[in-house]
């Protein structure tokens, strides 16, 4: 029953001292604020977390299209794939990006500049700000675990500090810059005189021509002649001798006695056709004034530009 009664009184007293050692760092803790670092380390850990798992941004169609084709703006401002080699643009002012897919994409210029902008705050906001986070939270966690020095404590007896004499440093000394030599003005007591030209005009130039107006051409000509013979009175054919004989001339004048027409005859001069002559016509033409060469005016150097 003794040994029983010891054994509880054992066990109070390590639950007190418990207790009471529990009471102490609480009370230590909270009174040289290490409660507080702690607790503001765990948070900007956490916040860095929150940062680092924060979303990504969205693409839309064409900006994924620009993103996929790796596509991108030259100094000139042309849309370009990853070779350098520059897209055909439509009327529209835009480039086909064909997918994998087989579908066709139409972005432009603007769009493509957005892209690589986005991406490139992407890629910056994602590699420096958790980083900055966490290097602030390391900070915090060690300023939390060192121990606060008491101002209050200061060391008794200190020693007291001689100052060292200072020696003059040896001062050496600086070559002097040797003066530069001044050079003369080359243009001294000289006046600058612009070139002077000489302006000559030229008269046009011109030729006469000759302009034909209609071309030479050749004909033929009937030939007549004045010939004394015999004509009928009945139908005026020539009923000379040497067209008719004596016989054939009375046989003529008996039809036209039989047909009731008048007959005989009368001598006289005819127009007969002996043959033929050729007639040669001339051309028509002209001369006019006709231009060679434009007037122009000769620049003619007198003077050059220079220092005189």
């Amino acid at each position: 029953m003794n040994e029983r009664k010891m054994d509880l009184r054992k066990i109070a007293m390590v639950g007190g001292m418990i207790a009471m050692t529990a009471m102490l760092s609480a009370i230590m803790m909270t009174g040289c604020g290490c409660q507080q670092r702690f607790e503001k380390a765990v948070s900007t850990a956490d916040s860095a977390a929150t940062a680092d798992s924060a979303p990504k941004p969205t693409y839309s169609e064409e900006e994924q299209a620009v993103l996929d084709e790796n596509l991108s703006i030259d100094a000139s401002g042309n849309v370009v794939d990853c070779s350098g080699k520059q897209l055909k643009v439509d009327d529209d002012g835009k480039v086909e990006v064909k997918k994998s897919d087989g579908t066709v994409i139409k972005v432009d210029a603007d769009t493509v500049r957005k892209t690589i902008e986005k991406q490139k705050t992407e890629d910056s906001g994602s590699s420096v700000a958790p980083t900055q986070l966490q290097q602030s939270a390391s900070s915090q966690q060690q300023t939390a675990t060192e121990p606060k020095t008491n101002p209050a404590v200061q060391p008794t007896n200190p020693k007291p500090t001689t100052p060292k004499a200072t020696e003059p440093k040896p001062t050496s000394a600086q070559p002097t810059e040797k003066a530069q030599p001044t050079t003369a003005d080359p243009h001294a007591g000289k006046t600058y005189h612009e070139a002077e030209y000489e302006y000559i005009q030229h008269s046009a130039e011109t030729e006469r021509v000759k302009v034909v107006d209609c071309e030479a051409y050749s004909y033929e000509e009937p030939v007549y002649e004045q010939k004394w013979s015999m004509i009928c009175w009945g139908c005026g054919a020539d009923v000379g001798n040497d067209r008719m004989t004596n016989e054939e001339r009375d046989e003529h004048m008996v039809q036209h006695i039989l047909n009731g027409e008048p007959d005989g005859y009368h001598s006289g001069y005819i127009s007969v056709q002996t043959g033929t002559k050729t007639v040669n016509v001339p051309e028509e033409s002209h001369y006019e004034t006709r231009i060679v060469k434009e007037a122009w005016t000769e620049k003619k150097l007198i003077r050059a530009a220079g220092w005189y």
